[in-house]
């Protein structure tokens, strides 16, 4: 066949099947643009549901995006939860020791937890596995697009050969020009078409059986694009199989309770919701099919197109000879979106699940610890009674778990070093002061230079006369019963214990004025002189030498005990206007204190102390006592100014009540004494002055070792303390102290400390001085008239338990002993074993004074103390002659900060006991007292009495000397160091030198001297 030939029967086949196919382009176009809207409209759909998906996986799982962080946190979760389950386990092991089978539940759960992690992996795996098999679901996709592309590039190179190769023919334009005429001939067909299309169909029938030949394989063509639509189909319905499945687990997994209700909902209509956009994307489909298939089959199109595609018109209605693989993007897309739509289901199932595995894990956590309270509680499962878990046994015997008893020996060893260190501190020294702050090193690394208990004062006291009955007083540090600690800045209040409920004290003021003496003149001017005879003015002027019997010494001293430590709540229990512990908790004063010394630093307020807390003991029943020391200052009145005249009266001292005073001015006769103590008498009644238009009976009672008094008034009480007759006569002479020359007429001698003697040019000028520390002979006795922590006016016997005895202690003079004030030393009834029935308080310990109490606070039920100063206190800490009114603090505060009370026209409107104490008039009094210190507070002030008038006055409270020149504080502490083997070896090689000086000072001296002394 030649050339035109060929070319003539290819342009009439072309026509035919140009005819032929006109029709079925057209519609096809149609239909395929319809399938194209129904699919973008599917895909608009589709993209909005899985946004609403997105969003309500995005709500519950908190994103997708995080689901790799989500997992891995979730298994740490579980993980943590699993270490928290084991650590349950081995405190529960550590408690029960060798409780084997609580040890085998506790593996069991400890390899249930394994499981649960093993699972979480395996969840992780899955979510991980669904993940790359949606990433290969769309390199699968994107392949397939990859293979379309290619077989388009495929045609169009075969059509381009195609042209090229007309091209090149000779007979190029004769093809030309017959396409132009193939072209005219498609536009006739397409109009004879659209006019009928049956009889369109029967012409193409009659032109051409070969036409039925193409058609049927226009048919084959189209049935394998349908069975491919059909496995397409097959392909949706497994998805829609396997979304049915994932439903049925989701609607089984929520009626097993692992997914809530309303997610198994959500959940399911995103299902359902799912299968409707696959079922209308394969209707669509099939339409195109079955379209395809009648218009091919109608039409009997001559055109052979290839197997498995669906010719396309481009945009100018001519038949493309490009081809699109519907059956394989249709394929593609419903695959993609059900795995997508699957894939997140999964997901969403499996955080779901894994949240449900945790709250479960928690739940079983949970449920393992009440399994655990309970078998503390009862005799549960674990087979483990609650008496072996609290830490308690039978007096006297082990604990049954084996932990607790070493847990036991552990506090013993403890206390037991604690008290051996105790035990060491008390034989190298005696209770005692160790010492003050230094405030400056005199000389740096000079030997002899350091302080001790001395520093710009003894015991660094100072001055505050404008505060009522409060003396100052620095930081001291102590040793007590071998138990060292140190206070913060004291400045403490004069209170004495009473009786009642724990810590109970009242205040100790000065003895009031006497009714005779109130009954005299002032004495003070108006005009601001003095009249001294028979006035008030002039008793108190002369008062330490005409009225001695009116002077009264305070001793005050450092009480200590153990409290119990109940909470980290630490309450301060030394009162004070000006100071209190800066911190109420113990472990915050330990911190700042820790951090003190550390640095080196000090509490710019002084406000830190050092209470050491410790095991004090195991009881019987196994359970350690804690304790903490605690420390607070009392006083007590103990002694008069007068001489011993062979006198042994008590003296009985009225205290402050409802703002006033009385004063008892009658005595005991000796008879009535006599009869007290030998029981005749079992009581004496007293009456006191009668100040404020009433006065007081007081009865007196004799407990077998002391006197008492009780004020018996209807409506109000006053304190009443007794001064005890023996040594209750402490008379002052400065210049037999300073010689150390004891007798009727003084009883204190000036201790001669070496180091202080260096800053002063002689000992009588120390003696004057706020750096004199004194001795008092009767300091012993003095102790003994100290309540302690029982109260004024309690008893307390004591007695010994040991051996079968039960020997009740007595005192010295072979009464009972009144355990509840401080005693050094008592009697047997029988021998010791050295044949001696007296004993001192302590192993080694000539300071020791002790004194019982059942107060239940107190580790051991005693309390000991260390003297610190005796104070001379006189009725003119209470006198007004100028009746100055009571203001309230905040008022006078408010005028201080104005500038007021420096001048008599800035003067203030009252006084107040505190920082606002005045009274005196200054005219009375040179200033004859010591030089003041940067410690002290306010001397004098002027202040207004009622009548408007500014006064000019000075301070009614304690001063270190007073104001007539006389001390009026007398330190007489102990030093712990003093009594240290060195110290005790020190002292008499002072003595023997001492000795040996006067008589080579006399000539007396001898080599044989030397040698015997030395």
């Amino acid at each position: 066949m030649s050339l035109e030939e060929r070319i003539a029967q290819l342009n009439e086949a072309s026509a035919q099947q140009t005819a032929a196919s006109v029709s079925l382009a057209s519609e096809v176009t149609g239909k395929m643009g319809k399938i194209n809207d129904a699919v973008e409209t599917l895909a608009s759909q589709t993209q909005q549901k899985m946004g609403q998906m997105d969003d309500y996986i995005v709500d519950k799982t908190k994103g997708l995006a995080q689901l790799n962080e989500t997992v891995p946190k979730l298994v740490d979760d579980a993980t943590r939860a699993g270490r928290d389950l084991y650590r349950f386990a081995n405190e529960a092991i550590d408690l029960m020791g060798d409780a084997p089978t609580l040890a085998k539940k506790v593996s069991d759960d400890k390899a249930h937890v394994t499981h649960l992690k093993t699972s979480n992996d395996q969840i992780k795996a899955q979510v991980k596995v669904l993940s790359e098999q949606a990433k290969q679901s769309a390199v699968e996709a994107k392949n397939s697009q990859h293979l379309v592309e290619s077989k388009i590039t495929q045609v169009v190179a075969t059509q381009n050969t195609l042209d090229q190769a007309l091209k090149e023919s000779d007979e190029y334009q004769n093809l030309i020009r017959i396409k132009a005429k193939a072209t005219d001939v498609q536009a006739l067909l397409s109009a004879t078409a659209a006019v009928d299309a049956k009889n369109s169909q029967t012409v193409a029938t009659e032109q051409s059986s070969h036409a039925t030949t193409a058609a049927t394989d226009s048919e084959q063509t189209l049935n394998q694009a349908i069975e491919k639509l059909k496995n397409t189909q097959q392909y949706a319905n497994t998805a829609k199989e396997y979304l049915a499945q994932t439903t049925q687990q989701a609607n089984e997994a929520a009626a097993s309770g692992i997914q809530v209700s309303e997610d198994k909902t959500a959940i399911a209509t995103s299902i359902s919701e799912a299968i409707t956009q696959i079922d209308d994307t394969l209707a669509l489909a099939d339409n195109a099919a079955k379209a395809a298939v009648a218009v091919t089959t109608n039409y009997q199109s001559a055109f052979e197109p290839a197997p498995g595609k669906v010719p396309m018109a481009d945009g100018n209605g001519q038949i493309s000879e490009g081809w699109l693989n519907n059956e394989t993007a249709y394929a593609q897309f419903v695959v993609a979106f059900a795995n997508n739509a699957i894939d997140k289901l999964k997901k969403g199932l499996a955080i779901t699940s894994l949240n449900k595995q945790l709250e479960s894990l928690s739940n079983r956590l949970e449920s393992r610890y009440q399994d655990l309270k309970t078998a503390l509680n009862n005799q549960g499962e674990l087979g483990v009674p609650e008496d072996e878990f609290d830490g308690i046994h039978e007096p006297n015997k082990a604990h049954k778990l084996p932990v607790f008893n070493m847990i036991e020996r552990d506090w013993l060893s403890s206390a037991s070093y604690q008290e051996g260190m105790a035990e060491l501190i008390r034989m190298n020294g005696g209770s005692g002061i160790v010492g003050t702050r230094q405030y400056q090193a005199d000389k740096g690394f000079e030997v002899g230079h350091r302080v001790t208990d001395v520093s710009y004062a003894t015991l660094n006291i100072h001055n505050h006369p404008n505060y009522q009955s409060q003396p100052g007083m620095a930081e001291i540090s102590a040793c007590i019963n071998g138990y060292y600690f140190r206070t913060r800045h004291n400045d403490y209040k004069t209170k004495y214990a009473t009786q009642g409920e724990f810590l109970k004290r009242e205040y100790l003021h000065a003895p009031a004025i006497p009714e005779n003496v109130l009954a005299l003149p002032t004495g003070v001017n108006n005009d601001g002189t003095l009249n001294l005879t028979d006035t008030q003015a002039g008793y108190f002027k002369n008062i330490k030498t005409q009225n001695p019997e009116n002077c009264i010494w305070h001793l005050s001293y450092l009480e200590c005990w153990i409290e119990t430590v109940q909470n980290d709540n630490l309450q301060d229990p030394a009162d004070s206007f000006r100071h209190s512990n800066d911190g109420n908790s113990l472990k915050t004063l330990f911190d700042k204190g820790r951090y003190l010394n550390a640095s080196g630093h000090k509490n710019r307020l002084e406000n830190i102390p050092y209470q050491p807390m410790r095991v004090n003991y195991v009881d019987e029943f196994g359970v350690p006592q804690f304790g903490i020391l605690k420390y607070r200052i009392n006083s007590y009145p103990v002694a008069s100014l007068e001489q011993d005249n062979g006198t042994n009266s008590p003296k009985f001292v009225i205290g402050n009540s409802a703002s006033h005073y009385h004063a008892l001015s009658v005595s005991l006769t000796t008879a009535q004494i006599t009869g007290l103590k030998n029981g005749t008498l079992t009581e004496v009644i007293l009456t006191t002055s009668t100040n404020f238009n009433h006065s007081h009976d007081i009865k007196i009672t004799w407990d077998g070792s002391r006197f008492n008094g009780l004020d018996l008034h209807s409506s109000h009480q006053h304190p009443v303390v007794v001064i005890q007759s023996k040594n209750g006569k402490l008379p002052f002479d400065e210049d037999k102290a300073v010689k150390g020359i004891i007798d009727k007429t003084n009883r204190f001698k000036l201790v001669r400390d070496l180091r202080t003697r260096s800053k002063h040019r002689s000992w009588k000028n120390i003696a004057r001085s706020r750096m004199a520390r004194f001795e008092c002979v009767d300091l012993a006795s003095l102790c003994e008239k100290l309540p302690g922590m029982q109260g004024e006016g309690a008893f307390l016997p004591e007695e010994y338990n040991q051996y079968g005895l039960n020997d009740v202690l007595q005192n010295n003079n072979g009464e009972p002993l009144n355990a509840a004030y401080y005693n050094r030393s008592y009697r047997f009834n029988r021998n010791d074993a050295s044949g001696r029935v007296s004993a001192n308080r302590g192993y080694n310990d000539p300071n020791l004074f002790v004194a019982k109490t059942d107060h239940k606070q107190v580790v051991g039920g005693f309390s000991w103390m260390i003297p610190l100063e005796l104070i001379l206190r006189t009725p003119i800490e209470h006198w007004n002659p100028h009746n100055l009114p009571t203001s309230d603090y905040q008022t006078l505060k408010s005028e201080d900060a104005q500038g007021k009370g420096k001048s008599a026209e800035t003067a203030y409107s009252g006084i107040y006991k505190q920082h606002y104490w005045f009274g005196t008039p200054k005219a009375l009094f040179s200033d004859n007292s010591s030089p003041t210190d940067a410690a002290d507070t306010t001397n004098s002030a002027w202040v207004k009495n009622a009548n408007n008038e500014a006064k000019l006055v000075i301070g009614n409270g304690l001063r270190v000397h007073d104001l007539d020149g006389m001390r009026q504080r007398f330190p007489i502490y102990p030093v712990y160091f003093d009594h240290s083997p060195e110290a005790t070896q020190r002292h008499w090689l002072k003595e023997s030198i001492k000795t040996l000086f006067k008589k080579a000072a006399s000539g007396e001296l001898t080599l044989t001297d030397i040698d015997d002394m030395l």
